[in-house]
C-alpha cells in the first residue's frame, strides 16, 4: 500500500512484519548457499615453502610474463 510505496520512494526498508520476515528469509537463503559452496578442500600435495623454491618460482614467473629486470 501507501507505506510500502513511501518507503520505496525514500529508499527505506519497510518495517512491516511480513516484509521483515521476507528479508530475513532471503538473507538466510543466501547464507545457506554460500555455506554450501565454501567448503575447505583437502590438499593432495603440499609443497614445502623455502626461500630457494620461492625465488625459483618468482624467476620463472618473471621470465614467463616478460618482466625480467637487471637486478636478478
Amino acid at each position: 500500500g501507501k507505506y510500502r510505496k513511501w518507503a520505496q520512494e525514500n529508499k527505506l526498508d519497510s518495517k512491516l512484519p511480513g516484509d521483515i520476515k521476507k528479508r530475513k528469509a532471503d538473507a538466510e537463503r543466501v547464507t545457506r548457499t554460500l555455506d554450501r559452496d565454501l567448503r575447505e578442500k583437502k590438499l593432495k600435495h603440499v609443497v614445502e615453502y623455502t626461500h630457494k623454491e620461492f625465488r625459483r618460482a618468482a624467476i620463472k614467473w618473471l621470465v614467463a610474463t616478460d618482466q625480467v629486470r637487471p637486478f636478478l
